[in-house]
């Protein structure tokens, strides 16, 4: 009898904007979606670990939904398949548990399909299924990365991060849906917003290639969405300036939030704990996670 053929895969959560960077800046993180998977007779979905409540077990999942993509993009027939899900990434948080899932689903496809696209067509795939590059580029390239569309198309560029720099989250408990937090963002923009932000962006990275990070604060401020989201998380302007005063270099909203994510060279845990404490004040508890920028390949071995 011949063996199935199983696959594992270790996919990376991400937080993106990065302050300035809206819509184009995106940093894969140490917290991960674990797929194995193996053909099968019919879809077998498991599901455990972070939002395994909330997860569907079914071909509404987000997973079987991205890998399904990939077998219409390359016209093969659907291979079903016995899905593991094991899940770190909290979901709705700002943490890129959406970007990652389809990420993992169309890396799944490509290793059970007959047709293998190019890592570059890959991206695309996945671009089209998620809808904003910027959310799945870092969990399919690693690292801190920026990304354009171009007739749509991904560019796709990776920027070097600094060792010495450290990341903590603070995540709210609250639920704000990433449809939501779009819907609440402007048409339009004024011009003097955009060109704060092209300022910012550009000294951003400047600062990380020069090591200079004395005014790192200034540079993670944005017009464009953060203005916007922090009226979903009350006291967040005081959040950011008590975690600035208690030792980050920077803090900015991840994603479409409502994590707070804090750039630190040390007192990482003061920090936590000053943003953590002004929620609470709100009556709003919090999980702090300190994290790593993650570089390693997606794909973890095949059998």
């Amino acid at each position: 009898m011949k063996k199935r053929k199983r696959i594992s895969i270790k996919i990376p959560g991400s937080t993106s904007n990065l302050g300035a960077g809206f819509d184009t800046l995106g940093m894969a993180v140490n917290l991960f979606l674990n797929l194995e998977a193996a053909a099968s007779d019919k879809l077998q979905i498991e599901v455990s670990g972070e939002g395994e409540n909330e997860i569907p077990a079914n071909a509404n999942n987000l997973i079987y939904r991205s890998y399904r993509q990939y077998f219409r993009f390359v016209k093969e027939k659907i291979v079903p398949i016995k899905l593991s899900v094991k899940n770190e990434i909290p979901l709705k948080r700002g943490l890129g548990s959406s970007g990652a899932a389809i990420v993992g689903g169309i890396i799944l496809a490509r290793e059970m399909a007959k047709k293998k696209v190019s890592d570059e067509e890959l991206l695309n795939i996945a671009a089209s299924v998620e809808g904003h590059a910027d959310n799945v580029t870092p969990s399919m390239l690693g690292g801190l990365t920026a990304c354009c569309m171009f007739k749509n198309r991904v560019i796709a560029g990776k920027i070097k991060f600094p060792k010495n720099i450290k990341l903590v989250a603070v995540m709210p408990d609250l639920n704000i849906s990433t449809k939501k937090a779009r819907e609440i963002l402007p048409k339009q923009i004024n011009f003097k917003d955009a060109v704060f932000n092209v300022q910012r962006v550009s000294l951003f990275i400047n600062s990380l290639y020069t090591s200079d990070f004395k005014n790192m604060k200034y540079y993670l401020c944005d017009k464009l969405h953060q203005d916007y989201r922090k009226k979903f998380i009350p006291g967040f302007d005081s959040a950011l300036k008590k975690g600035l005063e208690a030792g980050a270099i920077g803090i900015y909203l991840s994603g479409s939030g409502p994590t707070i994510m804090a750039f630190c060279r040390d007192r990482e845990s003061i920090v936590a704990k000053a943003v953590t404490d002004v929620l609470n004040r709100k009556n709003i508890s919090c999980k702090t996670v300190h994290l790593k920028p993650y570089t390693k390949p997606t794909l973890s071995n095949i059998s």
